[in-house]
């Protein structure tokens, strides 16, 4: 039976979420340490947004009165201004629909314009809907400023309502909110469009910033060339969930959201769209993590989309140009990626994920497909620690090296890939379609219960290449009809140390190097640690239970739609047909993974697909244990007749892909217009 464990953590998240959903749906969601007793109403007209210059004795109450009224708490007698008396704990201000055009601020808070007074008490602004009742800096207005800022021991809900064109001045943070540590802030059912900062050019959070189904749509950090955190910038806690990040940019880096250090918490962000966001969008200083930039703290993805966002940089390529590394994600702390669709991301590094060399990053149940580097590593470039596990690197293309995984780690780092797929990746003009690895003094990579099949690379090493320092172990792993222009259709090893490529229980078969239709799974110095399968010669294994010239005899390639891994399904892989010389064929004492150098690594109890290792007499060869029972005549010499997963059009595939990307960049990018 397959061990679905990610089903029942699937369930458990939303029947989380769900509970949330249904308390929101009967009323808004308050601050818990609002007070008991009835919470005082103040209604606003549109037409009653401000009076330039602040008069609270007009007869009017006024947005940035309501909320000084509810600051005070019903103190102050007489009252403060035309409000009238707020009420000890919370305060409600209710906006009718319309556009409340603002013109002026009314405080300076934090070095930063501000259109209404700090918020130091429970309050809650609410709205019609978010389409109805936006709060907007007047196009008109020659001032800059932001609309809310939440001081120490403030708690801020925003419910159904836009905010739009804020501009926060002075080189501060929050174009529409700002949000200071130990405030809170709660978001619903909210837009906000086109607010600028230098960070967040719409929230700053630097206390504690809850968001819910809501919309951030080009909002611009963009003050200057280093501004950063298109969308979001976050210095502490943060919870976004069932939300949309869309169309973002910033001059430097984090063109959707910038996390610099989580406090004592972390930054989560669940069930929303991170979509053509853009990081260095001005060409200038070079810019990464176009979806993502995570600096320091602990970032947790779970049930995202991550799609067709871009890091560029700073000028043509091999002119001199800053790297742009992590189109979709940029990590360089704690990092989880939990059953999430990295999609149509473009940089020059990592266009899917970059792992810094400070990184430590887990990735679970996530897809990396179509996405395009112009250098190295479309799908992953890994310079720290990475683990993958039921992970699939599909269709990506680089430029250079390393088509889906690009590995270089430094001393002491690791790339460990388990349960995971690597499939029909291209390197147009480098090495290692599926896996480029170059890992220094102590690192190593490790391959356990894995499929890189049908990967393309116009170097050596269409399923794998080994660069000079590489270390790597390829465990009960399967390398099938990837294709090399140069050595090595299956793995390939520029690395003169023989020892620095270790390969045990694993299949080799249909593979070609050389743009020839000759079998070549193996090229360089290799060590067989035994109980392989060759369907040539070339590998020259000649340890214990290795096979050379051997019948494989592989099923086709299932699950055939790479997004059921999503839903917490299988990864892709080869099943074993009755007459492959793999079945019972592996080491009799157990088949053992890949991190350590030595056979007497930790035994497997499961094979890709999560089922058991041993199935009958003893494990098989590869990364999928059959149910099917061995013919009773063993075949030899047979060519597999394993199905052929043709390649992509190389050139063609990044031409139009990187047109499409820029077509749904810029195409979205002129839904709004980011007002100064």
């Amino acid at each position: 039976m397959r061990k679905h464990l990610f089903l029942v953590v699937l369930g458990a998240a939303f029947a989380l979420l769900s509970g949330l959903f249904v308390l929101m749906s009967h009323g808004s969601v308050l601050p818990v340490h609002a007070a008991a007793g009835p919470a005082t109403t103040f209604t606003i007209a549109p037409g009653d947004a401000e009076r330039v210059p602040l008069d609270r004795n007009d007869g009017v109450c006024t947005l940035a009165e309501a909320v000084e009224a509810a600051n005070d708490q019903g103190v102050s007698n007489p009252p403060l201004n035309d409000c009238g008396s707020g009420s000890p704990g919370l305060n409600i201000i209710e906006l009718q629909a319309g556009d409340y055009n603002l013109t002026a601020q009314v405080a300076v808070i934090n070095g930063g314009n501000t259109a209404t007074f700090n918020v130091v008490t429970p309050i809650i602004v609410r709205g019609v809907t978010s389409d109805t009742t936006t709060i907007r800096r007047d196009p008109s207005s020659q001032d800059q400023f932001r609309f809310f800022h939440v001081g120490s021991n403030g708690f801020l809900t925003l419910e159904n309502l836009g905010l739009a064109g804020g501009y926060a001045n002075g080189g501060t943070g929050g174009g529409a909110a700002y949000v200071s540590p130990n405030g809170t802030m709660l978001v619903t059912r909210t837009q906000m469009l086109s607010n600028t900062a230098r960070y967040g050019g719409a929230l700053y959070n630097g206390g504690s910033t809850t968001v819910i189904d809501s919309a951030f749509l080009g909002n611009s950090a963009s003050e200057d060339d280093a501004s950063q955190g298109g969308a979001i910038y976050a210095t502490n806690n943060m919870t976004v969930t069932a939300s949309s990040i869309t169309a973002n940019e910033s001059t430097d880096s984090g063109g959707g959201i910038y996390v610099s250090g989580t406090g004592s918490g972390a930054f989560w962000i669940s069930l929303s769209n991170i979509s053509t966001n853009v990081a260095n969008s001005d060409v200038a200083n070079g810019g990464s993590g176009g979806g993502i930039y995570h600096s320091s703290g602990v970032v947790t993805s779970t049930l995202n989309s991550i799609t067709l966002n871009a890091a560029l940089p700073s000028a043509p390529i091999g002119h001199g140009s800053a790297v742009a590394e992590g189109g979709g994600v940029y990590a360089a702390d704690k990092m989880n990626l939990f059953f999430t669709l990295v999609d149509g991301n473009a940089a020059e590094s990592g266009a899917g994920l970059f792992n810094s060399p400070a990184a430590s990053t887990t990735v679970t149940s996530t897809l990396f497909i179509g996405n395009l580097a112009s250098a190295t590593g479309a799908g992953i470039a890994n310079r720290g620690a990475l683990d993958l596990y039921n992970a699939i690197l599909w269709a990506n293309v680089a430029e250079g090296n390393g088509g889906g995984l690009y590995n270089e780690t430094l001393s002491g780092a690791s790339a460990n890939v388990r349960n995971s797929t690597i499939v029909q990746n291209q390197s147009l003009a480098g090495s290692g379609g599926g896996i480029f690895n170059l890992t220094g003094s102590n690192a190593w990579t490790a391959l356990s219960n894995v499929t890189v099949a049908s990967n393309n690379a116009n170097g050596d090493g269409g399923g794998i290449a080994n660069g000079n320092d590489g270390q790597i172990v390829v465990a009960s792993s399967t390398l099938a009809n990837n294709t090399a222009g140069g050595n090595g259709g299956g793995i390939a090893s520029s690395d003169p140390i023989t020892n620095h490529v270790r390969i045990r229980n694993t299949i080799l078969t249909e593979n070609n190097g050389g743009n020839v239709e000759t079998t070549e799974n193996c090229s360089g110095a290799l060590t067989s640690q035994g109980y392989n399968l060759d369907s040539g010669t070339g590998c020259a294994f000649v340890e214990p239970g290795d096979i050379s010239d051997g019948n494989a005899a592989l099923d086709s390639l299932a699950p055939a739609d790479p997004l059921q891994v999503l839903q917490g399904n299988i990864t892709p892989a080869y099943d074993l047909l009755p007459d492959s010389q793999a079945i019972n064929a592996a080491n009799p004492t157990a088949c053992y993974d890949a991190r350590n150098v030595n056979n007497n690594g930790m035994p497997l109890e499961t094979d890709q697909w999560g089922e058991a290792r041993v199935k009958q007499l003893r494990c098989d060869i590869g990364a999928i244990e059959t149910d099917n029972t061995p013919t009773a005549v063993t075949l030899t010499g047979l060519v597999a007749s394993s199905p052929t997963h043709t390649a992509l059009p190389a050139g063609l595939v990044a031409a139009f892909a990187l047109l499409a990307l820029l077509a749904a960049i810029a195409g979205a990018r002129r839904l709004v217009s980011p007002m100064k």
